[in-house]
């Protein structure tokens, strides 16, 4: 499956002279977090978000008068069209991205988000049943050792009937979910269970997830450990 398959077509914009003021009141007039900025040929020149207004614009003074290519973001990470789903959300997991642009050349054909990346992987997950274990766990270590993780976590891996289930030590809550959201994209993969323990270097405090009762396996589970 490929980001065109499942983006989302209408975009809404935002100038880049635009005022600070009117991009809000279009961001919750439509309902988004963040609008693609354009020039005045309609190329794509940065993005803005949620996170750059409070960034940039909390201080008043500041955000009087404050146009939009004061405060986006550039340049912008994108995809194209044909870009397989699993590489777009080991982009956005790497990168720590909500949103993609898909771009067509030098013009924006679609926005990719996260909850497009989810709703596609849980469509596909009744087609990817019969996926063996052994041939996720196969996956799993390739992404690993392309995607280095320690020192910033030494953990173990379980494949049960393509469930994966995540033991060890993880460093920050950051690399929790880098982690799971990897893992998540890889085919077959139907859910991915955290039992880490969180371990903060500077504090020394550890942070356990919530057990899971009734969770036995139904056969031996497949096993791989990384560290």
């Amino acid at each position: 499956m490929q980001a065109a398959d499942v983006m989302t077509r209408e975009v809404t914009t935002v100038r880049a002279e635009a005022t600070v003021a009117e991009a809000l009141w279009v961001m919750l007039d439509r309902g988004v977090s963040g609008l693609p900025v354009i020039d005045i040929t309609g190329t794509l020149v940065g993005i803005v978000t949620e996170r750059d207004f409070l960034r940039r614009g909390a201080d008043p003074e500041t955000r009087a008068g404050c146009r939009v290519d004061d405060v986006m973001t550039t340049p912008v990470v994108t995809v194209f069209g044909q870009t397989l789903l699993e590489e777009a959300a080991r982009l956005m997991a790497r990168r720590r991205l909500k949103r993609l642009p898909v771009m067509d050349g030098d013009r924006i054909v679609g926005i990719l988000s996260q909850a497009d990346v989810l709703r596609a992987l849980a469509e596909e997950t009744a087609t990817d049943a019969s996926i063996p274990d052994a041939t996720i766990r196969h996956h799993i270590a390739e992404q690993i050792h392309r995607d280095i993780w320690n020192p910033r976590a030494t953990f173990e891996a379980v494949v049960r009937e393509g469930v994966v289930d995540l033991r060890g030590i993880i460093c920050d809550e950051p690399t929790r979910a880098d982690l799971k959201a990897h893992l998540a994209s890889i085919p077959g993969v139907k859910k991915v269970r955290d039992y880490l323990t969180t371990i903060e270097l500077l504090a020394g405090l550890a942070v356990r997830p919530a057990p899971v009762l009734n969770a036995a396996p139904a056969r031996p589970p497949i096993r791989h450990s990384f560290f």
